[in-house]
């Protein structure tokens, strides 16, 4: 099954299309201005909280929360930028920042750890660590990096396999 979601990344259009485990990213003529940052919203397949990562899924086209441990769970997204619950749809940041007051949910601390990098969590679907995974199996995938104690930057890069 293919499923696509459009992304207006300002000033460009980008359609994601996930099939098969692979994401294709196309871009099309550049159009008028949009609003600055890649933002989007999609239908969410499970509770999530604003700032937890999530990833899209190839047989609803919904997000879930990402996870490091496996490859199709570590394509990152982008993070929610609102909670969403299960059926409802969340706006997700792909570029940009969030600023939250309480990183709990994503994190497991309140706030965050200015000017560390953050990476996706093997051990908790839709949390971010500062230690990269280092168990067998699993995948590597910065999210992005502290700005200040409230606001990651975005900058998620593609997973890497760990040996």
């Amino acid at each position: 099954m293919t499923c696509d979601v459009t992304i207006r990344v300002s000033p460009q259009i980008v359609t994601l299309r996930q099939s098969d485990q692979r994401i294709i990213l196309r871009t099309l003529p550049q159009g008028p201005p949009g609003p600055v940052g890649g933002s989007f919203t999609i239908q969410a397949g499970e509770t999530v909280a604003a700032g937890q990562p999530v990833y899209v899924s190839t047989l609803t086209a919904e997000v879930f929360l990402a996870r490091a441990d496996a490859v199709g769970t570590a394509h990152v997204l982008g993070l929610a930028a609102t909670s969403a619950a299960i059926g409802f749809t969340t706006e997700v940041l792909a570029i940009g920042s969030v600023t939250l007051t309480d990183w709990t949910a994503v994190t497991g601390s309140a706030t965050l750890t200015r000017g560390m990098d953050y990476f996706l969590s093997s051990a908790t679907a839709g949390m971010i660590t500062t230690t990269a995974p280092q168990s067998s199996g699993d995948w590597v995938t910065r999210v992005g990096h502290a700005v200040s104690t409230t606001t990651l930057e975005i900058h998620v890069h593609r997973p890497i396999g760990k040996v």
